[in-house]
């Protein structure tokens, strides 16, 4: 499958939900297309980690950085966000309403705004 096709049969699940992704059928010019390709070998490692993963949950109490968890409303392969901000100390939650896994191309202005917020009130 080329990457292009991949991007096309990934795509919903990147910029859910569903209606943004009706409204944008131009959505691939809001992806950047990868110049590299991934080895089939590298692809099933990936697969395999991302399947025997157990979590480094129990040491995000200890980050003690500014930690901004910024997902969108509809982003199904994230992490449950709550907990991340429940157990990261000081840590901003912020959701953007109908953006998906590709929030930051969905509504780059909206990430934009929260992020510089973000960091302008952590200098």
């Amino acid at each position: 499958m080329s990457t292009q096709e991949r991007i096309q049969k990934l795509g919903p699940l990147f910029f859910a939900p569903a209606s943004w992704f009706k409204e944008h059928p131009d959505y691939l010019n809001y992806f950047p297309l990868p110049k590299e390709t991934v080895s089939q070998q590298i692809h099933l490692q990936q697969l395999e980690a991302a399947a025997t993963w157990t979590g480094t949950c129990n040491a995000l109490s200890n980050i003690t950085q500014p930690t901004l968890v910024i997902v969108g409303t509809d982003d199904d392969p994230a992490p449950d966000s709550l907990t991340l901000a429940e157990r990261i100390p000081g840590s901003w939650l912020i959701r953007i309403r109908d953006a998906g896994h590709g929030l930051m191309y969905q509504h780059p202005d909206e990430f934009n705004r929260v992020l510089m917020t973000f960091l302008e009130s952590n200098r």
